[in-house]
């Protein structure tokens, strides 16, 4: 056993060979271990063994072997170069210069367990970037955790525009505010209780139309604090020239007087307002206290299928299939979010298992967040899908943190380390994708305005677990994972919380009476 920190650094002049072999290493903790053998990075907790590959781009998993029960997962036929990439900067074509590799004994200091850490450094010269990862092994875990740091000048080289080349149309809100009504979400999911308000009038710039096509504009709206809202929806020209009444005027649907929930309204686009391609779609107040819509959706006739990069993609998946006949969805915009567009793409990947996944089904997991307004039974906190059909191409989930790929009783289980829930995307958080190649887990936190050539900045970071004995034992390894990830320290973490923020629908409750009150209840 050997305690001393093992660091080998290299020093790379660049030449025109690849590097095909990574330095001599070997550090052991417990039952922990890391040792090199060639161009093989072998990585092992003592109950997994995780091997990369080092390759032109970087490093890439080729096996994946639950020690306990003698599984070993990997795809012989996987063409994955490296288990990272960074869309138009960084991908299997480039070429990497391995310039440090270590391993110490580590808790993060004290934030975690015990484990080795083993960083890995690469510098990608021909964009001027580096890319550090770092491994985390656990002695006596059934899982092992990695995350990728990127510093280096992204948006000199990023020129591939994937980001930004969209077939969908595009929505700009011009007048009006995103909001969030809280208490609503009891009631309706996200995408109906987030909304863009206004005062007077809600309007939004529609670009991306094409003025020889036919198309029909869908939205949903909800009165649910019960204002009497009467609203009219004008559709108009760029330069406002053409104005035409699409609603001449509506009741918006009263929750709180009447329980009705929101409808969804359709109607025809005048093609005479989309002259450049673009149209004005404006929500004018008549009654009540503001403007409102919750979602915009556009159809254009003809059968097409292409990527909405606005909403979840559960909402998507049902506008599309709720299609007027012969036509297609290719826009969306959920109003109340910031977050849209080009920040829904995820930006790269951070995490890849090569593994077989013929046969396999494939559980989906993720949290809802605003949890104080789900207590009823169909609002649950928790939410999981299970697939198991064959996948044609590749199969992309984005609500979930936790995807479990499973075959007789055995499987894998992949998690992402980030704020993502299933009702609220967070910051590229991504998506897990499963396909003939294995499964992919994408969003790495940073968009290229946020990489510094200066100063390494982190990506979401990834746990690897494998397990045996079903459901049962894959809840298991993931709780014994977590409880390593992160153990209970009692002086800092058991703690008295009381609400201290009162409620949002009885503002009285926040007033200094009631906030000494309380204080004295938890004293």
């Amino acid at each position: 056993m050997r305690y001393s920190v093992c660091f080998i650094i290299l020093f790379i002049f660049y030449s025109s060979y690849a590097q095909s072999q990574l330095p001599d290493l070997a550090f052991d903790y417990k039952s922990a271990s890391v040792k090199t053998d060639g161009d093989k990075l072998i990585v092992s907790t003592g109950k997994v063994e995780r091997i990369w590959k080092l390759t032109n781009a970087g490093l890439v998993t080729n096996s994946f072997m639950d020690q306990i029960s003698g599984e070993n997962y990997n795809n012989l036929a996987s063409q994955v170069k490296a288990d990272w990439s960074y869309y138009g900067l960084v991908d299997d074509t480039s070429n990497a210069h391995l310039v440090h590799l270590s391993a110490k004994q580590s808790n993060d200091e004290g934030f975690t367990s015990d484990h080795i850490e083993i960083v890995a450094e690469f510098i990608y010269p021909s964009v001027e970037t580096s890319i550090k990862y770092i491994i985390w092994a656990y002695p006596d875990s059934e899982g092992i955790r990695t995350q990728l740091f990127i510093k280096g000048k992204a948006e000199k080289y990023i020129k591939n525009k994937e980001l930004s080349q969209r077939e969908d149309i595009l929505f700009e809100l011009v007048d009006g505010k995103n909001r969030n009504n809280y208490a609503a979400g009891e009631f309706a999911e996200r995408y109906i209780t987030t909304t863009a308000q206004d005062k007077n009038s809600v309007q939004y710039h529609a670009m991306g139309l094409d003025p020889k096509k036919n198309y029909k504009l869908g939205f949903t709206w909800w009165d649910f604090e019960g204002n009497r809202t009467n609203q009219t929806v004008r559709i108009t020209s760029v330069d406002g020239e053409i104005n035409q009444k699409v609603v001449a005027e509506a009741q918006l649907p009263d929750y709180k007087n009447n329980k009705d929930m929101f409808t969804t309204v359709l109607v025809d686009l005048p093609s005479e307002t989309l002259l450049d391609g673009t149209c004005r779609i404006f929500f004018d107040k008549n009654k009540g206290e503001v403007a409102q819509v919750a979602e915009i959706f556009i159809y254009e006739e003809g059968k097409k299928d292409i990527q909405i990069a606005n909403g979840i993609i559960e909402r998507i998946d049902e506008l599309k299939k709720n299609s007027p006949q012969n036509y297609s969805l290719m826009g969306y915009v959920d109003c109340g979010e910031n977050i849209q567009g080009e920040k829904l793409i995820a930006t790269g990947r951070v995490d890849y298992v090569p593994l077989d996944v013929l046969g396999t089904t494939r559980t989906y997991i993720g949290y809802y967040n605003d949890t104080q307004h789900r207590n009823k039974y169909d609002t649950p906190i928790l939410k999981e899908s299970v697939l198991n059909k064959p996948i044609d191409s590749e199969e992309s989930v984005n609500w979930s943190n936790i995807v479990k790929v499973e075959k007789g009783n055995k499987g894998v289980i992949l998690v992402k380390e980030s704020h993502k829930c299933v009702n609220q995307y967070g910051v590229d958080t991504g998506e897990f994708i499963v396909s003939e190649k294995g499964v992919e887990n994408t969003g790495t936190s940073l968009f290229p305005s946020e990489i510094d050539p200066n100063e390494y900045k982190w990506c979401w970071a990834s746990w690897s677990i494998a397990y045996s004995g079903g459901k049962e034992g894959s809840q298991l390894a993931l709780k014994e994972f977590d409880r390593l990830r992160y153990p209970v320290d009692p002086s800092r973490d058991i703690y008295l919380q009381a609400n201290t923020w009162g409620s949002g629908r009885n503002k009285e409750a926040s007033k200094e009476a009631n906030i000494l009150v309380e204080l004295v209840s938890q004293a």
